[in-house]
């Protein structure tokens, strides 16, 4: 098992509410684009706003004007506290 996962414009479809539970136990830090055409923003931030209500850990991060692939920015993976983030969790 991991002890966390990192995702950068995240997905959603309604039928993963059926195993978000099993998302619980495993902390996330997404970030997602408010602009991206791809995958709507609202849904992702929803979907990890339905996670917390179950007692998950997710930090959701909305990148202002970010389009699919925010990744690549200062927001998303090159963001100086993902790395102590990361390290500071613990299975």
């Amino acid at each position: 098992y991991f002890s966390c996962t990192v995702i950068g414009s995240g997905m959603y479809d309604s039928a993963y509410r059926n195993f978000a539970n099993k998302l619980t136990n495993t902390p996330m830090w997404i970030f997602h684009g408010t602009k991206d055409s791809n995958i709507s923003y609202s849904s992702v931030k929803s979907f990890a706003e339905y996670i917390n209500s179950l007692g998950g850990k997710v930090k959701f991060v909305g990148v202002e004007g970010g389009t699919h692939g925010v990744t690549e920015t200062d927001s998303g993976f090159k963001n100086k506290d993902l790395i102590d983030w990361m390290l500071a969790q613990e299975r």
